[in-house]
């Protein structure tokens, strides 16, 4: 079973009044888990995509916490915002046994995204990995839930075709 004490609870919408009031939850959770100390992926202090900035906050907590394709008019996804507490333990504890992830590297836009999928719980993090082999960094870059069995069926697949890279 998998430890608890890795992965905390989610911050679940039905304990706020509002989406606002749970947004700003998940971001004093994302002010402490990625702004106040940073975590490290693969020995490497990762890097945040700070602009363009909504709300005066981070583009990656609002790529962490938000759905659509049309950049300017991505909305507030509940599914998204609950699991944000989970995205450090998650880059942290990649490569712990008990974990469950799943690791797969993949060409995405013209450059490697590295995606760790939280298996039992069906919640992907999304790591962009940028420069060269001597100057690498990485960006925590998106993460969402996987709420489909269509959707299950085509991160499994993609997870075996990558898994080796």
């Amino acid at each position: 079973l998998m430890s608890e004490s890795i992965f905390p609870k989610k911050l679940l919408r039905k304990n706020y009044v509002s989406d606002d009031e749970h947004v700003d939850a998940a971001y004093t959770i994302f002010t402490t888990d990625f702004l106040a100390s940073i975590p490290f992926f693969r020995g490497i202090k990762m890097k945040l995509k700070y602009l363009p900035r909504r709300d005066g906050r981070e583009a990656t907590f609002y790529h962490m916490t938000t759905e659509g394709h049309d950049e300017e008019n991505r909305q507030y996804d509940q599914e998204r915002t609950e699991r944000l507490p989970w995205a450090r333990p998650l880059i942290e504890n990649e490569a712990t046994p008990e974990a469950d992830v799943r690791v797969w590297k993949e060409r995405v836009k013209g450059e490697w995204r590295i995606h760790l999928w939280l298996h039992k719980r069906n919640y992907i993090l999304v790591i962009a990995q940028r420069g060269s082999e001597q100057n690498r960094s990485y960006l925590p870059w998106t993460a969402f839930a996987i709420q489909y069995s269509h959707q299950q069926e085509k991160y499994e697949k993609r997870w075996k075709r990558n898994a080796s890279k």
